[in-house]
């Protein structure tokens, strides 16, 4: 992102790693974007009982059993109408707060006495210009979260973007400007720069696993970092991806740690059905 005459030039956009090419499409990991794993399953496949299974080489086998709910939206159905450029909402949440999260990334940035930096250099009501540009091929992600982030900062900025979550971005290509007050623009920048890399970054390696998985389903797994399992999970989805259980409230998956606690996979599974029968699930 480049901020025009009016202010000084800064530059910063999608990381180069969104392009990164690899030639298994079972684990992807961006060398420089936090090592979140966003891996391709076969869904259904080898499980004996007909049941849905995660088959990858050198890890235990796991059964899912059932969906325990269906997770309603929560406060997510109402969030989002505050949320602009929505073109691929979020999986859903009972509780997950996307406001909390963009408020609490803002107050970790700003801390106690704001950006000292740009306060003390930058005039008040200076005006400029920014422009989001694109340093690597790869699929857009995080523009509805990056809008919220701007009008929670300044809700005078006008931003306008010529492409939208899940869209394909080339290198050099500008997709979106900013015009408003140099001191809101430099304050917001990086916040929403950061969702905004760390989701093309997931969102394009799943684009490349969907691309290369034919009749496969590409799923994820609970692996995120916390606090951001929406976001990362919303990421997925963008590139192409479907989700899998968002939490562990939302599906029985019985694993080999289940099966050695419970007595064995037979125990297992009849108290798993038993204990969806009594809670009506």
């Amino acid at each position: 992102m480049t901020l025009g005459a009016a202010a000084s030039s800064r530059a910063a956009s999608l990381p180069s790693h969104c392009a990164e090419k690899r030639s298994s499409p079972r684990t992807i990991r961006g060398s420089n974007w936090p090592r979140s794993k966003c891996r391709a399953s076969t869904y259904g496949r080898r499980a004996k009982n007909n049941s849905a299974c995660f088959m990858r080489p050198h890890a235990p086998k796991c059964l899912t059993v059932a969906s325990a709910t269906t997770a309603p939206m929560g406060k997510l159905s109402e969030e989002l109408q505050e949320f602009p450029h929505l073109t691929v909402p979020p999986p859903p949440h009972p509780s997950y707060s996307l406001k909390e999260i963009v408020r609490q990334a803002l107050d970790e940035d700003a801390g106690p006495y704001g950006d000292v930096t740009t306060l003390s250099t930058i005039p008040k009501g200076t005006q400029a210009t920014a422009t989001f540009l694109a340093k690597a091929t790869g699929t857009l992600a995080g523009i509805s979260l990056a809008s919220y982030i701007l009008q929670q900062v300044d809700p005078t900025l006008k931003v306008d973007w010529t492409a939208f979550d899940g869209d394909r971005v080339t290198k050099g290509q500008k997709f979106g400007r900013i015009v408003g007050e140099a001191r809101s623009i430099l304050v917001a920048e990086r916040v929403a720069l950061n969702f905004m890399q760390r989701m093309s970054g997931i969102a394009t390696a799943t684009r490349e696993m969907v691309d290369l998985s034919g009749k496969s389903v590409i799923l994820e797994t609970r692996k995120t970092v916390p606090g951001l399992r929406i976001v990362d999970k919303w990421a997925v989805v963008i590139g192409g991806g479907k989700n899998h259980r968002i939490g562990l409230y939302d599906m029985v998956m019985i694993k080999d740690n289940h099966i050695a606690a419970a007595g064995g996979i037979g125990l297992a599974l009849q108290r798993a059905q038993e204990y969806l029968t009594e809670q009506n699930l």
